[in-house]
Order: structure tokens, then sequence, then C-alpha cells
């Protein structure tokens, strides 16, 4: 009998903890498991058998564990109803009916020749049983098993801990680890939708020290990111010593540090161009289920910074050996991310002179939206009063983004509705939103941007330029605006005095 383990990545299981729960029914496969199982060409559909006992394990150490996986990484994703067993194990029921083993069919597919990337796809006609519907991202294995007459068996295991892992290998478990594992989130929405708020939130209390945050931007390079070499003028003359980036610095720590967790936080990712800032460390983005990097790099200059005493430079002759952590770092050590070193980023698609992020990328982060919601009263109730009128930021925020996503429908613009007011976009202050800040923030990002090819049909009179907009806003109010706004229904008469010292500010 032959076997081969394959890891389930986050992508490829249904349980993962994300907005994302992707639909698919395919499971990514190496070219190991592609030959193993026989197949020669893409399309080829393959037999396989699936086993009972395999699955109703698999079910119910996914049943008794989930909720507590997605209490731990912060996460409400997965709808654990009264209805979430029965589903479950219905389906595994009407699947397998009274046979403790039945037949399969998956295609094996190659998805793109030039990344010889190997899938396996359900076959249609097999009663909707997918495989991945029983799989934990990060947290389930496929067993590939050929029996010594032939026949393939397919077998889904869900490991609990570390130490069960160990326990199925027969090696003793590594005492020094720890249960931390590392989140790589994106999270991404509208102009002022609470993006950094929500990592702010994720990482409250802890001490700077185990904090990074970078802002990418166009001039951002991979020398910023990582380290570089730069003169520095000593006692003994110029020098010239590798400087460390943010990326090496919070690595160091989160090295010497196993047992506390450490966060890089990266602002605005995609107004860098991310693959050349991430340059060859993007290998180490794909991590496996102990949460080390699945891939290593050689870098010379990083492995001699976390062999180096000095926290700022590197010596020229750092310790041949240093022991960091739990690792035992030499000159031929390779660069890995520890499972105590987790990265956060943010995400607004409609900034001006932005990256695109390819699809490669982007696989390796969980992608979380930051739904445009707030349940703040004192920021949403508060009022911006001008011309004896006033209008809540609640009521105009959620009209004009109305407007906003009709006018994305109607010229096909696809980047429209991403134009949208976020419910920070501006802050209120002591529950008002002064005429002046509204203006200078508001009006010109919906001049510039949101309504920038449709001054005519958004805006009263024939406004040729902002600062005339601007002027006549702070005289004239809310009837600057067009009928097509549909902000006259919304506002409220204010009080003279109120409204004569909103304006003239």
């Amino acid at each position: 009998m032959e076997k081969i383990e394959w890891q389930i990545k986050n992508q490829n299981a249904k349980y993962k903890f994300s907005e994302n729960l992707s639909k698919e029914t395919s499971i990514n496969i190496s070219k190991e498991i592609f030959d193993f199982l026989g197949a020669k060409r893409s399309g080829d559909i393959i037999t396989v058998t699936l086993r009972k006992k395999d699955f109703l394990l698999a079910f119910s150490k996914l049943i008794s564990n989930l909720p507590l996986y997605y209490y731990r990484n912060g996460s409400q994703k997965a709808d654990f109803n009264s209805d979430f067993f029965d589903t479950n194990y219905n389906e595994i029921e009407e699947q397998f009916g009274t046979n403790e083993r039945i037949n399969y069919q998956v295609k094996i597919r190659i998805n793109d020749e030039t990344t010889t990337r190997y899938y396996l796809y359900r076959v249609d006609g097999t009663k909707n049983f997918i495989l991945r519907d029983f799989l934990i991202g990060e947290n389930s294995v496929l067993n590939f098993i050929k029996t010594d007459n032939g026949e393939f068996i397919v077998e889904p295991v869900i490991i609990i801990t570390k130490k069960e892992e160990s326990l199925r290998h027969n090696t003793e478990p590594d005492n020094s680890s720890t249960n931390i594992y590392p989140t790589q989130t994106i999270y991404y929405g509208v102009p002022g939708s609470g993006k950094s708020h929500k990592i702010d939130e994720a990482t409250k209390g802890l001490p700077d020290e185990q904090k990074m945050r970078v802002v990418f931007h166009p001039e951002y390079t991979n020398a910023d990111f990582v380290g570089q070499i730069l003169p520095v003028q000593t006692e003994k003359g110029l020098e010239y010593p590798f400087k460390a980036g943010p990326f090496t610095r919070i690595l160091k720590r989160a090295l010497k540090n196993p047992d506390k967790t450490y966060y890089l936080i990266i602002e605005e990712i995609n107004r860098g161009n991310a693959a050349a800032i991430f340059g060859d460390l993007f290998q180490l983005l794909d991590r496996d289920s102990d949460g080390w990097s699945s891939y290593s790099i050689e870098n010379l200059d990083i492995n001699a910074y976390i062999r180096s005493e000095n926290e700022r430079y590197s010596e020229k002759s750092p310790p041949t050996t240093k022991q960091i952590g739990n690792i035992e770092y030499t000159e031929n050590t390779s660069i890995r991310l520890p499972p105590n070193l987790s990265l956060y980023a943010t995400m607004n698609t409609s900034d001006q002179n932005v990256f695109t992020l390819d699809n490669a990328f982007q696989r390796r982060w969980d992608m979380q939206l930051v739904k445009n919601e707030c349940t703040d009263t004192n920021q949403m109730d508060a009022t911006i009063t001008v011309n004896n009128q006033s209008i809540t930021w609640k009521d105009f925020q959620e009209t004009i983004n109305a407007v906003i996503g009709e006018k994305s429908n109607e010229g096909g613009l696809s980047s429209m509705e991403d134009k949208r007011l976020g419910c920070w976009f501006v802050k209120a202050e002591n529950g008002e939103i002064k005429a002046s800040v509204f203006a200078d923030k508001v009006l010109k990002y919906l001049w510039d941007d949101a309504f920038k090819f449709y001054h005519q049909e958004m805006f009263k009179g024939d406004i040729k330029n902002f600062e005339e907009l601007h002027k006549t806003f702070l005289a004239k109010g809310f009837s600057v605006f067009s009928d097509e706004c549909r902000l006259g229904e919304k506002l409220q008469s204010a009080d003279t005095s109120k409204n004569s010292e909103s304006s003239s500010e």
C-alpha cells in the first residue's frame, strides 16, 4: 500500500477564517498526486473510493472544533445554527446510504499549462457531494492511498492540534512550540469604512514593540521594506552596514520571542508596487499547518541581521551561530516567517494611481470586505448646517452613495461603486460636522473623484471649477446639489444662529 498526504491550504477548504466562504468545488493538488493517481492529461476522470467512517470522523471533529476556531480568530462567518449538524450529516447519509464504501469520480485538471497547477474537480452527477465541504483550511489533510490491488482511496483527516499531527507521524511533539497561528488578511472597502480601525481593534492592547506599521506608496521599494546598505559615520570613519527595514526588524523580534504575537501592518498595500516591494519575500507568504512558511528564501543580509547583537545595524562579522528563540541560526539558515508573525493590510481600490494586486499575490491572503456600516450614533447623527438648512451625516452619506451606485450601473463603470463615501470619511466633533470641513473634504472628493464625469448633472448652475463650488456651497448651502441627488427630502430647517456660526468657518 502506498500513501501520499496533501495539506489543504486555506483557499481549498470550505471552512476558513475569512468573509470569503467560497462555493468552489476544486482542490489544488501537486504534480506528485497527479502522477500518483495515474492521470496522463488534463480532463482525465479518475475513480476513487470514499469510506463512510472517514467522513463521519472528519465531520465529528469539524462540528466539535469549528465554533472554537472561529471564536479564537475573531470570526463569525459560519452559521452554527440548529440545522448545521443535520444538514451536513444528512449529506453524508444521502451520499453513502447503507454502503460503507462508494466510488467517487473526480476530474484531474491542469488549470494553466504555463504555471502547471493541478486541480481535483468534482464530476457532475455525484449528488453534489463535495470533498472540500468537510475540510478546514490549514487544519485538514487529504490522504491519497493506493491499495495493493490498485484501488485509490481518498481519506479526509482533520488535524486539531500540532500535538495530534505529531502523533499521527509517530514523532515526539515539539513542546517548545506555541498554539499561535498567523493571520494574513487584507481588509478592503470604500474610503473611510474603518479598515485601519479594524486592525487597531485586532491588535488592541499590544505594546508598540509587537507591532510594525508601514505605508506603501509609489516610491516605496524593496530596499525600504527589507533593508539596505547605507553609509554611517562612526568613530572609526565611514562605514557601510546593513540598515534593516521594517519587515526585517519585526521578523527578528518575532523569532526571538516565539511566545508573543507580532504584527506587520501594511497600510494602502496597493498604492505601491507590492510585487516589487515584496520581491522574493513573496515565497514566504505560503504557510504550512504549523504556521511556518511553506518555502524559504536565502538572504544573507537578513540572516546576518538576525544573528547580530545590534537591533538597528548588523555588525561586519555577526556571530557564526546564534540562538534565536527556539532556532539555532547559522550562516546557512534559510529565512521563513514564524507562526507568531501575522500580516495585516488595508486596500482602498478607489484611490488614484494604485497598482493592481495580481491573483497569485492575493490568493496568499484572506480578503475581508469591511462593510460600509457604522453603529456610532455620535458619528452618524452628526449634522452639517449651512444656509439655515441641516442634514445628518447618515442621511447625506446614504443618499449620495445610492446615487453613486446608480451612476455606476448607468455608465458601466465598475469602479464607481468603490467611490462611495465611508462612514468615517469625515469625523464629527461634538455632534457636528462643520460646513467648512465638509466643503474641504467631502465636496472636494465628490467633485474630483466620485462625480468627476457628472459635474453638470450633480451640481446646479454653470459651476466651472471646485473653487467656485466651494464658495457657492458656503453661501447657499445644499442648493448647489441638483435635484438628481435627492437631498431635498432629507434637509431640515436649522437655527439661524447656528447656521451663521457654521457658515463663517
